[in-house]
């Protein structure tokens, strides 16, 4: 599952957890309900927690639809101990404790006010008896819905049908968007196609997705309004109900389907290169362990400062036997500001089953919004010498223009502590550095500290600011005490 999500970030997808059964098989829980003797309430809450802090920090994994198709005993809104919508509350409200930022997607019943229904499908008690949560517009709504060839329903043997679908449908869960009680996913809906009964389904139902809330032939969108949202089942061939988008050689798309769908895709604003992006630091075991091995994480300000620049985040990282690589993931917040590179850092503290050998990492945020006149770039080199058992050794940074200035270009510095600190393991430096004009580089000098303890590699940062008659291209070096 962590492969599949990681690839779905590369590609910029977007993923739904989706808990489909208790037991490994096809189609809901026989039982038509989220829990039994042996997976307890409990425990299916737990499993969802544990998926939403698992993926707290990646963007990617919008949501998790607490479960699917409850039906057969599951009630709405009676406070019964089968009482579906206070699961979905006490699940939700789980889930949003440990990730506020996921959408919590929650279907319907069988049989509620409107009679029986679609498994899942059923949502007209949610109205009156709407699921409540801690965590405002996070709340989303969904319906199954299939044709007649998945399963005979009444009214598809009624004398206005196909007319007759879209109050069915305004009924049990539509009403929800109609009338703007609440966010709805039509979650599933598919068919293979192949009666002329099931193609007028389709086709009604890409007219009600459309925006044709009333069956009259008019949309009833306001305007910049997108319609209902949805997923179609399925994207593979081997749903032996409806087939899938793909044909069954799993690679040849079936056209009428895509065709109709297009007709229902949302447009989404352009951001002008200004969407929210992530930075990805990778965290690496030298050697896969036998043990458990766990390390806290937290990002600490440089240059860029939480809530402005980027979302601070922390936590606990864990590798089970086996297990090298992790991910830590930080949200970059956009503007249109004109201004020199910035820095953060992503710590590591507290290693258990494990040793730290370089704890600390260093992200710049480039900038995108210069847009001035072009001046020669300034850049400053990492560095790295071995400490001596007393005294202090001279650590050199290299601070290099791209080409000559006809001015004298001149650049703030400061130091800032890493897992080395000052003054134990080096001394600050602070100042204004000079290259006068025709010159291309200088030396920052830091001095480090010799000791005679036993100790891990470690790290400060350089930091250049406020550059006159230049540029920052790298504007942060990283200094490692050896």
């Amino acid at each position: 599952m962590d492969r599949i999500v990681a690839q779905a970030d590369e590609l910029g997808m977007r993923v739904i957890l989706d808990h489909h059964r208790s037991e490994a098989g096809n189609s809901a829980n026989e039982s038509g309900l989220w829990y039994s003797a042996e997976y307890p309430e409990s425990v299916w809450i737990e499993n969802l927690t544990q998926l939403a802090m698992r993926y707290a920090n990646n963007s990617s994994v919008v949501g998790i639809d607490l479960h699917n198709e409850p039906h057969g005993p599951a009630t709405w809104g009676d406070d019964s101990a089968n009482d579906w919508r206070l699961a979905a509350e006490r699940a939700g409200n789980a889930v949003l404790a440990a990730n506020p930022d996921l959408l919590i997607i929650v279907e319907g019943v069988e049989a509620a006010s409107s009679g029986h229904y679609w498994w899942g499908g059923n949502l007209s008690n949610a109205g009156d008896a709407p699921v409540r949560l801690d965590v405002a517009n996070r709340l989303v709504y969904s319906a199954h819905d299939y044709p007649a060839s998945v399963y005979q329903q009444d009214y598809f043997n009624d004398p206005a049908y196909p007319d007759n679908l879209t109050e069915v449908w305004n009924e049990n869960w539509g009403y929800l968007f109609r009338d703007g009680i609440a966010p709805v996913l039509l979650g599933e809906f598919g068919s293979k196609l192949e009666t002329v009964s099931d193609q007028q389904w389709f086709d009604a139902m890409i007219e009600y997705l459309k925006g044709d809330l009333d069956g009259d032939g008019d949309n009833d969108l306001e305007s910049g309004q997108e319609g209902i949202s949805w997923t179609y089942w399925s994207w593979n061939p081997n749903s032996g109900d409806t087939g899938g988008i793909l044909k069954d050689d799993w690679q040849t798309l079936h056209d009428n389907k895509v065709d109709a769908l297009e007709l229902v895709q949302s447009e989404f604003a352009d951001v002008s290169g200004h969407s929210r992006t992530v930075a990805v630091v990778t965290v690496s075991l030298s050697a896969a362990s036998m043990h458990t091995t766990t390390v806290d994480y937290s990002t600490a300000d440089g240059t860029a400062v939480s809530d402005s620049d980027y979302t601070a985040t922390s936590g606990t990282l864990t590798f089970l036997p086996g297990e090298v690589t992790k991910i830590i993931r930080v949200l970059v917040n956009p503007d249109s500001v004109a201004e020199s590179d910035e820095l953060f850092f992503v710590n590591l503290t507290n290693a258990a089953h494990g040793s730290l050998a370089d704890a600390n990492a260093k992200i710049t945020i480039v900038d995108d919004d210069n847009t001035g006149p072009s001046l020669p770039t300034l850049s400053v080199s990492d560095a790295s010498v071995t400490e001596g058992d007393t005294g202090t050794t001279s650590m050199s940074f290299t601070v290099a223009l791209s080409e000559a200035a006809s001015e004298d270009v001149t650049v703030d510095y400061a130091t800032t502590a890493g897992s080395a600190v000052a003054p134990d393991d080096y001394t600050d430096a602070t100042g204004t550095l000079t290259i006068p004009a025709g010159q291309t580089e200088q030396a920052i000098i830091v001095e480090v500290n010799g000791d005679l303890l036993e100790e891990g590699r470690e790290s400060f940062q350089l930091d250049l600011t406020n550059a006159v008659n230049a540029t920052l291209a790298d504007a942060n070096a990283e200094g490692t005490i050896v």
